[in-house]
């Protein structure tokens, strides 16, 4: 039993199983599949990936995972030398590494502001607020952070999301700890972006994420492969980057289906999973005689 679902997640047989289903339907026809089967696939598993995070279907595109989504949001920018991103110091290594990268590349200047757990939501509110009244007058064009923590530390998403907006900062969310660990609403958050992959956490094969674009945003992001569709539009775009193995993504209708099937549905995992933690804390708090933190 692989317990390090954190980095890699673990795909229940049935979910296998139908990823090799479609895998196989390619190679007995692949003109069918590439004309006529893909695009209604593609969709369907769009549909039942936004009714679960609360997203318009047309608004979700798939990904290969996280990276790729920060990747993408961050080259489409139209960047110029001197301009700033701004990450929160609990962001992902790989986003930290993303922000880098495109300063190296653009010649711009990563702003981190400090956030110190434990901390109350205020604070990180406070801390965001001077930043950006210390950068008065040269704000960033695009502020990163995840909606919860490496450590399992929720951000109050909405507020923060709110706070840069009020300052013209567009913000891109990675919600890979957060989607299967606590309820998602995208479309409440108004976020510009959000994105995670879902192998982690609800039980789908490894190479497979999504990412929504705020409809107003859309014009302005591309794929990072150039490929049949450019200049069709953001949907027809992402729709198809090249040929590659799409059974992953087609593979998380049976991943949602096998959460509501054999697991009773996301809520109950999350009881289940609340109550050992709270077992555990009980545990470690009478073993090492401290205190869990509220």
């Amino acid at each position: 039993v692989n317990l390090d679902s954190a980095s890699f997640g673990c795909c229940p047989r049935p979910v296998l199983d139908s990823r090799a289903e479609w895998e196989q339907e390619v190679q007995y026809d692949p003109v069918v599949w590439r004309f006529k089967s893909l695009n209604f696939r593609i969709m369907e598993a769009s549909a039942k990936m936004a009714h679960m995070i609360q997203a318009d279907p047309s608004d979700v595109s798939w990904v290969i995972n996280t990276a790729m989504g920060i990747s993408t949001v961050i080259k489409s920018q139209p960047w110029r030398v001197g301009d700033r991103i701004l990450l929160l110091s609990c962001s992902f290594p790989l986003t930290q590494a993303a922000a880098k990268g495109a300063a190296a590349q653009f010649g711009l200047e990563v702003v981190s502001v400090d956030v110190t757990f434990p901390c109350t939501d205020d604070q990180i509110l406070s801390w965001i607020q001077a930043k950006l009244d210390q950068l008065s007058g040269f704000t960033p064009k695009l502020a990163c952070m995840p909606h919860v923590t490496l450590d399992g530390w929720p951000l109050p998403a909405k507020k923060i999301v709110k706070l840069f907006h009020k300052f013209g900062v567009q913000v891109l969310i990675d919600g890979t700890m957060a989607v299967g660990h606590i309820d998602v609403n995208i479309g409440n958050l108004a976020a510009d972006f959000y994105m995670a992959s879902v192998d982690r956490f609800l039980y789908a094969p490894q190479g497979v994420g999504f990412m929504v674009v705020n409809p107003h945003k859309k014009a302005g992001i591309f794929p990072l492969t150039v490929s049949y569709f450019k200049g069709q539009g953001y949907e027809k775009e992402f729709s198809y980057t090249g040929l590659q193995d799409f059974s992953t993504y087609i593979a998380v209708m049976q991943s949602l289906e096998f959460i509501d099937k054999f697991c009773g549905g996301l809520q109950a995992i999350k009881r289940y999973c609340f109550s050992l933690a709270k077992d555990m804390v009980q545990i470690l708090q009478q073993k090492w005689n401290t205190r869990a933190i509220q």
